[in-house]
């Protein structure tokens, strides 16, 4: 019987550090200091998210042309949160990022720019990698 609990000890110790270890190489997230990010007070207009995206397509002329799903600390593995879409309008070079909150049913409008440049190094940048990640 003793033979069998220290097996049994053995076994749990073992198989806590193989657990332990699996566990850190999963959450080797990046890391930054959040002390480096101070929170601003910004108008942010919100709406309807049909009006809100009626208004960009008929009026402004703007078709979507990229979006992203949010997620609680960029978790894959936790629920979307909001919806990133960028809207363009080629022929005005105009464009606006909103954010969709499905939970309330509303879109909020980020940021509108004009004259938008696209970068075509952007594509090798990411495909090279940032240093940044």
């Amino acid at each position: 019987m003793k033979q069998i609990f220290k097996e049994l000890f053995i076994w749990l110790i073992f198989s806590g550090i193989v657990y332990a270890g699996l566990n850190s190489l999963q959450a080797k997230e990046p890391k930054y200091d959040l002390g480096q990010l101070t929170p601003k007070p910004v108008p942010l207009y919100c709406g309807d998210t049909a009006f809100v995206f009626q208004t960009a397509f008929e009026i402004f002329g703007e078709v979507p042309i990229a979006g992203a799903e949010v997620r609680n600390a960029g978790d894959l593995n936790n629920p979307v949160i909001g919806v990133l879409t960028f809207t363009y309008n080629k022929e005005w070079n105009k464009g606006t990022l909103m954010m969709t909150l499905p939970s309330q049913m509303e879109t909020c409008i980020l940021g509108y720019g004009v004259n938008w440049e696209f970068f075509p190094e952007l594509k090798e940048i990411l495909d090279e990698g940032n240093e940044s990640k």
